[in-house]
């Protein structure tokens, strides 16, 4: 979301430096294409004092209106460092209900908030989880759902050759996409349980896992252990998962908990009948039966009646994938994203000049 938002919003009244505190330097090498200051600080341990002044040098480096993290860790020690610097605005995200957090992990948060001036929830149920779980103050936050462009079409040759490249053969059908990094709260081992009784169905059905594999290789292992490595692929990360969305059948999205999906949004964009688990924010985007399925979590009969539902009913289908394109288009535009975290930011800075 942060690169669809530098990609899209006014220049002449915004400028940005990005600095990524892990990660291997994929989001420093987009935003430098974008045309803006960025880097990878490397800050994969709290300790590492020296890269903190590293990153208060850069927030000192010139007289930033705004700051705005993203993430445990960026809130707790950017929230620290950029009131240090006397970055006099500071914004905090909230990307998910996240129920993994622990006592320590607020503690962290709490003893850090005090320099945030406001909070972004993607979601109403990300927000909510702040207010009734750790007092968050209901007037601090506020919502604004992602959005995502208008998906390009892809002609059908176009198609045949992704096909090929994704190792799909001519006679997979359904197609089901899993677009999301390799963890257990995605749900893929959720997925596996179901699809024994799938493949009786449906005997060449075929899913495509695709995301960064952060299990390492323990869900691989799983489909070839139950002997199910016939009907998974596993591409890993996918830069451009509009190739992926563009050739399946089903999108499915079995997560634990989830904030606002983009992957979720761009499916439905592309007019593909859409399972998502009820968690989350996902009910805030799907209404079940008018613009996708909503199933339990953790439940593979679930997951088994929902893809058989939608292979088997294609009218109905139909009807749902295309209800959920316009669902996108009116409710999740990028523009419309754009335009609210524009005014956002300068509201924010105008109060504060006002002063």
């Amino acid at each position: 979301m942060l690169v669809q938002l530098l990609s899209s919003w006014n220049r002449n009244r915004f400028d940005a430096h990005v600095s990524s505190l892990v990660g291997s330097g994929t989001l420093t090498k987009m935003v430098r294409e974008l045309g803006y200051e960025g880097q990878t600080v490397g800050l994969a341990n709290p300790v590492q004092w020296k890269r903190w002044r590293s990153l208060y040098r850069i927030m000192k480096s010139r007289p930033f209106d705004l700051l705005h993290t993203y993430g445990l860790r960026a809130d707790t020690v950017g929230r620290f460092l950029g009131h240090m610097a006397g970055i006099p605005i500071i914004i905090s995200s909230i990307r998910s209900p996240d129920p993994w957090r622990r006592w320590y992990h607020v503690l962290l948060d709490h003893a850090t908030m005090r320099w945030a001036d406001c909070f972004i929830s993607n979601s109403e149920c990300g927000k909510i989880s702040r207010i009734r779980r750790e007092r968050y103050s209901p007037g601090l936050i506020q919502t604004v759902y992602n959005g995502i462009p208008a998906p390009r079409p892809y002609p059908g040759e176009e198609l045949a050759s992704l096909r090929e490249k994704y190792g799909i053969g001519k006679d997979a059908w359904p197609v089901v996409a899993h677009v999301a990094n390799l963890r257990v709260m995605k749900g893929h081992r959720d997925i596996l349980a179901a699809l024994p009784e799938l493949k009786e169905k449906f005997p060449d059905i075929l899913f495509i896992f695709a995301g960064r594999d952060d299990s390492h290789g323990e869900i691989e292992k799983t489909a070839v252990k139950r002997k199910l490595a016939n009907h998974v692929r596993f591409p890993g990360y996918c830069p451009e998962p509009a190739e992926i969305l563009a050739i399946c059948d089903i999108f499915i999205l079995p997560s634990h908990w989830e904030g606002c999906p983009t992957s979720l949004l761009e499916a439905m964009a592309r007019e593909i009948p859409c399972v998502a688990t009820k968690v989350g924010g996902i009910p805030e985007i799907l209404q079940n039966r008018k613009n996708g399925l909503l199933i339990p979590p953790r439940n593979p009969r679930a997951i088994t009646a929902a893809v058989s539902f939608m292979a088997e009913n294609p009218a109905a289908a139909r009807e749902m994938a295309a209800d959920a394109a316009a669902t996108v288009r009116e409710r999740f535009s990028l523009d419309r994203m754009v335009a609210e975290y524009e005014n956002i930011y300068a509201e924010m800075i105008e109060a504060r000049r006002c002063r």
